[in-house]
């Protein structure tokens, strides 16, 4: 294995699983989802899929907080659904922290 290493580098490095490009495919689904009219709650289980995979996936929260704002409801309705959308949007953070 260290011979391998030392002698070809991307052996190891094509062998090993980054967070980076799985947490950019999931940043690409939320937005993707938000253009196409995608349910909230289905929004927020992919932003919380986000929050999993990075710990910088609580930015995919932003988004997910404008797309109910902007949504054509009652002042009222949009604040009950920010309210068990955000809690859902954060699950990777929360299963982490109950990890911990």
């Amino acid at each position: 294995m260290l011979l391998t290493l030392g002698t070809f580098p991307t052996g190891f490095f094509l062998r090993m699983a980054y967070s980076e490009s799985l947490f950019l495919l999931i940043a690409l689904l939320v937005l993707y989802g938000i253009e196409r009219r995608w349910s909230i709650a289905r929004i927020a289980i992919v932003a919380g899929l986000g929050t999993a995979a990075r710990p910088v996936g609580a930015a995919l929260i932003a988004p997910l907080v404008l797309y109910v704002w902007r949504s054509p409801k009652q002042t009222r309705r949009r604040v009950g659904e920010l309210c068990w959308s955000l809690p859902l949007a954060c699950w990777g953070l929360i299963t982490y922290c109950a990890f911990l």
